[in-house]
């Protein structure tokens, strides 16, 4: 003869069994995914994901044009004015432009203050040729 407590597990204890089991799985879970994120590793599963964007305050040593994009021949969206800074996103590559005899051809991608993005020559920032941006685009 069976007794509920001590030959066969009754409807509560295997109830209870079975929320302590799932409950132990979802904090291995939780683990593995906190690991993952300290690891640097994205959840797509690949290691090389890019890191989030980082933005570098740039200061204008004159007036100068903003361009859509790292060329004099690109429409004008804005303008950097002496000595006021600007939130500077990266440099790239564009086409040169002279001024007082300094020539340069790294343009830096600023953040525009009603949105989207626009260049700017580093002739027009104080800085090394890169406007002392570190990260290219």
């Amino acid at each position: 003869m069976w007794t509920a407590s001590k030959d066969r597990p009754n409807a509560t204890t295997a109830g209870a069994t079975v929320l302590v089991a799932a409950a132990s799985a979802l904090a291995v879970s939780a683990l593995a995914v906190s690991a993952l994120a300290l690891s640097g590793l994205a959840l797509t599963g690949t290691a090389d994901a890019a890191p989030p964007a980082t933005t570098t305050t740039v200061t204008a040593v004159s007036a100068g044009d903003v361009h859509a994009g790292p060329s004099d021949s690109k429409p004008v969206v804005s303008h950097v004015v002496r000595d006021n800074s600007y939130k500077a996103q990266c440099w790239a590559d564009g086409d040169p432009v002279t001024v007082q005899g300094v020539t340069r051809a790294n343009w830096v991608k600023l953040q525009l203050d009603q949105g989207g993005a626009g260049y700017v020559n580093t002739v027009y920032l104080k800085g090394d040729e890169h406007g002392n941006v570190p990260n290219h685009c």
